[in-house]
């Protein structure tokens, strides 16, 4: 399938469209904040052996209910083991006291014996805080190093086309943490890395595409070859997020759930990848290349290749 979509000449409703996301994610930020786990915030987590699934929202909801009465705190539950018959419960942070008082409830409801206890951990605010900074250090050597190869594959404007795609992918995937009070744990990181390698990867091959048609046709002007190398790759960008999108509902339908929280966030982060690589990083790499050119070239009609705005 062949497109002919002008993106230079639509890029003013780009930008505002990426400016109201951003100004959304801004105010959910401020009025819903966050919903942090214990991994940031620190509590207890308590690890048993049920001997019975836990992996459905029935399961999950009775026990749940079972903490709540108990002890007055609503717990997290998740399922874990292969098959699911573990459970882990976090909580903010109790005493000794209340975390036997739950032990002696799992073994009134559950039937479990000591050897069913696998583990009771403390988890500090400054394992939180150790946690939040090898997140945030990781994103940042991970974009330091693409600034780096894009600069050397491309040139350094178009680096900075695709960081600031890339911001603004990781930002989409923030907000939807901070919209849908998503639980925010230790998978955020894998999450967000998982997102950068994904965008960056599709505007590497829009970028190779413009590098491409700039060689062969030398006398287009630079917005000509966006134009046409967007189009171009689009059946391809349309093709790998479709599949994409279609793994991550299959696993939102039939995953637990700790893996529909690691999942449903990315899936924004995704379709927000498709629109930076498609609508705004070309076209960000257009404008800094006129910031940069004493005259600035003249964007051809959508339709016409490259080839023929060179006669």
């Amino acid at each position: 399938m062949k497109f002919h979509f002008n993106y230079v000449k639509n890029a003013p409703i780009y930008f505002i469209i990426t400016g109201v996301i951003v100004i959304i994610g801004i105010v959910s930020f401020v009025v819903r904040g966050f919903n942090w786990d214990i991994d940031f915030t620190g509590g207890t987590v308590m690890q048993y052996q049920l001997n019975t699934p836990m992996d459905s929202k029935d399961a999950q909801d009775a026990l749940s209910k079972l903490v709540s009465d108990l002890i007055g705190k609503t717990p997290e539950i998740q399922a874990a083991g292969n098959p699911p018959t573990q459970v882990i419960i976090k909580l903010p942070s109790i005493d000794t006291a209340t975390r036997d008082s739950i032990t002696n409830m799992l073994k009134e409801n559950y039937s479990i014996s000591d050897s069913d206890i696998l583990s009771i951990d403390n988890i500090t605010p400054v394992v939180g805080t150790q946690l939040r900074n090898s997140a945030l250090l990781a994103m940042g050597v991970a974009i330091v190093l693409m600034l780096i190869y894009i600069t050397i594959r491309f040139e350094f404007q178009s680096a900075l086309a695709a960081i600031i795609g890339l911001a603004f992918d990781v930002f989409v995937t923030i907000t939807a943490y901070s919209l849908f009070h998503v639980p925010v744990n230790s998978t955020v990181i894998a999450s967000i890395l998982t997102i950068l390698g994904y965008s960056i990867n599709a505007t590497v091959i829009v970028f190779d595409r413009v590098r491409e048609t700039r060689r062969l046709y030398r006398n287009s002007d630079f917005s000509t070859c966006i134009n046409s190398s967007v189009n171009h790759t689009l059946t391809r960008t349309i093709n790998t997020t479709v599949t994409v999108l279609i793994t991550s509902v299959a696993i939102m339908i039939f995953g637990v759930t700790q893996i529909r929280d690691f999942v449903f966030p990315m899936m924004f982060g995704f379709a927000s990848g498709v629109f930076t690589s498609t609508c705004l990083a070309g076209q960000l790499w257009n404008l800094f290349h006129n910031m940069g050119t004493k005259k600035p070239t003249t964007p051809v009609p959508a339709g016409k290749t490259p080839a023929a705005a060179s006669k």
